[in-house]
């Protein structure tokens, strides 16, 4: 049978709440002394206790838990994948997993699972990419999650990262200048209803820079539709 507290406790020669302060940092009022909180390590190690996870979260009311949420129009894009693999590396760093859920904007169902998932304390933290549904963060503000936006789709008053657009469209309209062009064109996705916030940004940052080198404006809408190429 796997080590309990109690065993290591025997064996380091303390009381459980001891042991508990020492490997869980679980009760601030105990104060151990560094030479027995040395003793208490040497009897985990050579017990190879583990401590039960699922009763540490109970005790503290913390799932250790971070949510990844997204729409299904970000599945399989590279700032996506790339945003949840060096968040999700990082909260593994500091004993955090992660939950990616995804959802259809159009799917009312899915969304109110995922509100159900926040009122019911199934995670910590929350990190949305692409998206602020009023719905959601209504339900993280209302429990209490702390949560940040990534690129969101409107401006408003969330504590957001947001990509650096311009830099990145004068990185590749310098780079088609040097090359030699004069006209480059900018593949508009002017049909959405409401455009997303990059969207417009991006948009905006074209202009100017065509204005900056004077050279003129060329924009192509599409849908970005399989149909459409």
């Amino acid at each position: 049978m796997p080590a309990t507290i109690r065993d290591v406790a025997r064996l380091a020669g303390v009381s459980s709440a001891a042991v508990s302060k020492v490997l869980t940092n679980a009760d601030n009022s105990i104060r151990v002394s560094e030479a027995t909180s040395k003793r208490i390590l040497r009897a985990a190690r050579k017990l190879k206790y583990r401590p039960d996870i699922r009763a540490r979260f109970l005790f503290q009311r913390r799932t250790q838990t971070i949510a990844f949420i997204t729409d299904y129009s970000t599945l399989g894009t590279h700032y996506s994948h790339m945003t949840l693999s060096r968040c999700a590396n990082q909260f593994l760093k500091h004993d955090h997993t992660t939950t990616v859920l995804f959802y259809d904007p159009q799917e009312t169902e899915t969304i109110e699972r995922i509100q159900a998932m926040v009122e019911e304390g199934r995670f910590d933290g929350a990190i949305l990419v692409s998206t602020d549904l009023p719905a959601i963060i209504t339900s993280l503000e209302r429990r209490d999650v702390p949560y940040i936006i990534v690129n969101p789709a409107h401006a408003r008053r969330f504590d957001t990262i947001m990509f650096d657009e311009e830099d990145n469209l004068r990185l590749a309209f310098n780079c088609l200048l040097e090359a030699g062009h004069r006209h480059i064109g900018y593949l508009d996705y002017t049909k959405a209803r409401d455009p997303h916030l990059t969207v417009s940004r991006r948009r905006d940052a074209y202009l100017r820079l065509c204005h900056e080198h004077h050279v003129p404006p060329y924009f192509f809408s599409e849908d970005f539709a399989d149909v459409s190429g």
